[in-house]
């Protein structure tokens, strides 16, 4: 059998359908929740100078940030789709709503110079999932019967790698030796710690004592690069799954702690959820509230 032929299978092995039901609901649950405890904050982008607003992507045809109103509607419009795509409803036209939605505030966010990574990869995720045969309402325990290509699945996953291959890339390409000495990221979390402090904004309680273990970063930062650079080995299962993926999530809860700068879509861990059979324990949970 060629390469190729083994990669075709191995990314159309069908997978249960409850699975894109259970990634839908866990998705589109997230951006809702996020979106409602994030709206202030998105309301407040288009108060900016109007001089700050470089339009990018999909926004890139906008000469100037639309009116205030029109802004503020954005997020609006994410959140009313993240409600509508978690019921599940009419997926066919909801999804891809729903995922574009996302995009353009995503998108929008960044054309003011603020990039957060975490939103970009849900943009993803949900671009893939609005593709795929999430609206269907599956019974739980009749998963065998039921069955739907695991090619979006698969791509979501591979979306996940790919973006901690490019962050240990970046690391490398961009820091080389001083990152993996430790010196960089040292001076990451010192300057975290003082920028906060100057804006008046809560940072982390151990910051400096943790930039002052001149050991620990130099063991922490290469640690974090291979890390990063070996997340294609969660693709292959099993026990090697299981403790990249919780070493993955362990390296977010670390930044967490170091900068007060948090990854929710990582921690939750959602990234990490295509990975996984997570209709199993959420019909777990089910039977038993049923019983």
């Amino acid at each position: 059998m060629s390469a190729l032929a083994a990669v075709d299978r191995w990314l159309t092995a069908p997978v249960p359908g409850r699975r894109y039901e259970v990634l839908r609901l866990l998705l589109a649950g997230f951006a809702a929740v996020y979106l409602t405890l994030r709206l202030p904050a998105f309301w407040a982008i288009g108060d900016q100078a109007a001089t700050a607003f470089e339009p990018l992507g999909v926004l890139s045809v906008l000469g100037a940030p639309p009116p205030g109103p029109l802004g503020r509607a954005i997020p609006l419009v994410a959140l009313v789709a993240s409600l509508a795509a978690l019921s599940g409803r009419a997926w066919r036209a909801v999804g891809p709503l729903w995922a574009v939605s996302l995009l353009v505030l995503a998108t929008w966010r960044s054309s003011w110079g603020q990039v957060i990574h975490h939103e970009h990869l849900l943009v993803l995720h949900a671009a893939v999932l609005a593709a795929a045969p999430a609206g269907r309402s599956v019974a739980a325990g009749a998963l065998e019967a039921d069955r739907a290509s695991g090619w979006h699945l698969r791509l979501m996953a591979l979306l996940t790698v790919a973006t901690y291959v490019l962050a240990g890339v970046a690391k490398l390409r961009l820091g080389g030796t001083d990152w993996l000495s430790g010196e960089i990221l040292r001076n990451h979390i010192a300057s975290n710690a003082l920028r906060l402090e100057l804006l008046g904004a809560p940072g982390s309680p151990v910051a400096g004592e943790i930039a002052s273990l001149p050991l620990l970063l130099s063991v922490a930062a290469p640690a974090a690069v291979l890390l990063e650079l070996a997340t294609p080995l969660l693709l292959i299962g099993g026990r090697v799954r299981n403790v990249g993926a919780a070493l993955v999530w362990a390296m977010h809860v670390a930044i967490g702690v170091a900068m007060w700068v948090g990854f929710p879509y990582h921690v939750v861990p959602l990234a990490l959820a295509p990975f996984f059979a997570v209709e199993r324990p959420v019909d777990e949970l089910l039977s038993r509230l049923r019983r």
